[in-house]
C-alpha cells in the first residue's frame, strides 16, 4: 500500500508544473548548503578568500531559498509578494558584494581547483544547471506565481556562478593560469556574470516595485 501510495504521489508531483517546482526548491536548497560548506571548508582549508566568498555567496541563496520555502506555505497572495521582493533586495545587494569579489579574481588571479576527473563531473552539472535554469527562465516567464519566480531567478544566479567557477578551473587545470589568457578570460567571465547578475536582481527589483510589493 506504502508503495502505491508512493507512486500516486509521484504522478501527481509529475502533472502538477507547480509541486513539481516545490520538491526543486528543496532540492536547490540541500544543492546550495552542500556547495556552501564544501567552498568555506575549501577557502580555510587553503586560506583563500576568494573560496570563502564563493561559500558565503552560495550560503547567502541558501538563506533566500529557504524564506521562499517558509513563505510557500502561506496561502496569503501578499506574502507571496513580500518573498519576491526581500529575495530582489537580497539579491541586488549580494551582486554588489560579489562585485568586488569578481574585480579580487582579476586582479590577484585567484580559481578554483577540482581534483583528478572532478573537474568533468563539475563541468557536465554546471551545463546542466544552466541550461534547465535558462529553460524555465524563458518558459515560465509569464507566470505570476512570486516564490516560484524568484526561486528559479536563484536558480539561474546560482548556475552562473558554477560557469564563472568550472572556466576558472579549466584554465589551472588545462592551461596556464597566471598568463595574460588566464587574467582576460577571467576578466571577461568576470564582467559577464556580474552584469548578469545586476541585471537578473534590477528587473527582480522593478517587477516587485511595479505590483506595488512593499
Amino acid at each position: 500500500m506504502k508503495v502505491q501510495a508512493i507512486i500516486k504521489k509521484g504522478r501527481e508531483v509529475c502533472r502538477d508544473q507547480n509541486a513539481r517546482s516545490r520538491y526543486i526548491l528543496h532540492f536547490s536548497l540541500a544543492g546550495n548548503i552542500f556547495f556552501a560548506l564544501l567552498e568555506l571548508a575549501e577557502g580555510l582549508y587553503f586560506n583563500s578568500v576568494w573560496l570563502i566568498a564563493i561559500g558565503v555567496y552560495y550560503a547567502m541563496l541558501a538563506l533566500m531559498r529557504f524564506s521562499l520555502l517558509h513563505s510557500i506555505r502561506s496561502t496569503n497572495e501578499q506574502e507571496g509578494k513580500k518573498a519576491y521582493f526581500r529575495t530582489a533586495i537580497l539579491l541586488n545587494l549580494l551582486t554588489v558584494a560579489m562585485t568586488g569579489i569578481f574585480a579580487q579574481l582579476v586582479i590577484d588571479d585567484q580559481s578554483f581547483h577540482y581534483p583528478g576527473v572532478l573537474i568533468y563531473a563539475m563541468a557536465l552539472w554546471a551545463f546542466i544547471k544552466i541550461i534547465m535554469a535558462v529553460n524555465n527562465l524563458i518558459r515560465r516567464r509569464k507566470e505570476d506565481e512570486p516564490i516560484l519566480a524568484a526561486a528559479r531567478c536563484l536558480s539561474f544566479a546560482a548556475a552562473i556562478m558554477s560557469i564563472l567557477a568550472l572556466q576558472t578551473a579549466m584554465i589551472s587545470q588545462f592551461g596556464d593560469d597566471a598568463s595574460d589568457f588566464a587574467h582576460t578570460m577571467n576578466g571577461i567571465a568576470g564582467a559577464v556574470i556580474t552584469a548578469l547578475l545586476i541585471m537578473l536582481s534590477a528587473l527582480m527589483l522593478a517587477k516587485a516595485l511595479r505590483k506595488d510589493v512593499y
